[in-house]
């Protein structure tokens, strides 16, 4: 089991997405949920269920500190997001989508490559907005596997969000190119159209990201610090 742990900080997305599976199978597994009440801007507060065990070992199964400077920026620019599809990448436990569902969006698609992460996606828009009670976005959850951009899940058309949006997404050496063929693929072309990501300067490969973004796209960069209170 150790040695699964170990694999799923592989380099490799096969790799993890194999070693995570043997593990959410294995008989008599448990994984430890925690829910977590995180207030924003001191304007909106959300519950976001993340899974805190030594299987997941960080990854799309806990909060990470991009999620919540990305999500405060949201809201920090809630205009920019009126009357726009959103397509979260790499959403992990969901939180920026869940923000991005209080602006006045048309629609949210969360994405991840995952069925457990998917679940617990479901599980925290639910918690956030329940049914008899949400007259906000559409969402949609979806997986999206960046190696197999060629193929469309059904409910996704080409070039169909205005504003695409990541935290943390380019933590392993190979995804990066994946990553920028997805968000070719599926941002809409228009001068309002925007893809917003929030990426940790130590993260190896995060320059060839910028540069291949930057070949497509004109790409900003702003560095910014962030102190996490406990």
């Amino acid at each position: 089991m150790n040695k699964l742990i170990r694999l799923m900080c592989s380099v490799s997305e096969d790799i993890q997405i194999l070693a995570s599976e043997i593990i959410n199978h294995c008989s008599g597994v448990a994984t430890k949920q925690t829910t977590k009440k995180i207030k924003i801007n001191k304007q909106i507060s959300v519950r976001i269920r993340q899974e805190t065990d030594d299987f997941s070992n960080g990854l799309g199964y806990c909060l990470w500190d991009s999620s919540f400077i990305l999500s405060e920026w949201i809201l920090e620019n809630k205009q920019m997001f009126k009357d726009k599809n959103v397509l979260e990448v790499g959403s992990g436990c969901g939180l920026v989508g869940i923000v991005a569902g209080h602006t006045e969006c048309c629609k949210v698609v969360f994405s991840d490559y995952l069925d457990s992460l998917l679940r617990n996606i479901e599980h925290n828009i639910v918690e956030n907005f329940p049914s008899d009670s949400h007259n906000g976005p559409d969402f949609e959850v979806v997986l999206l596997n960046w190696d197999e951009v060629d193929h469309n899940p059904p409910s996704m058309t080409i070039n169909e969000y205005e504003i695409i949006v990541g935290s943390d997404v380019v933590y392993n050496g190979t995804n990066a190119g994946s990553l920028v063929k997805v968000i070719d693929k599926y941002l809409a072309r228009s001068s309002t159209s925007r893809g917003i990501f929030v990426l940790p300067a130590i993260r190896p490969n995060l320059n060839q990201f910028l540069e291949q973004m930057d070949n497509i796209f004109k790409a900003d960069v702003k560095k910014v610090k962030y102190p996490v209170d406990e």
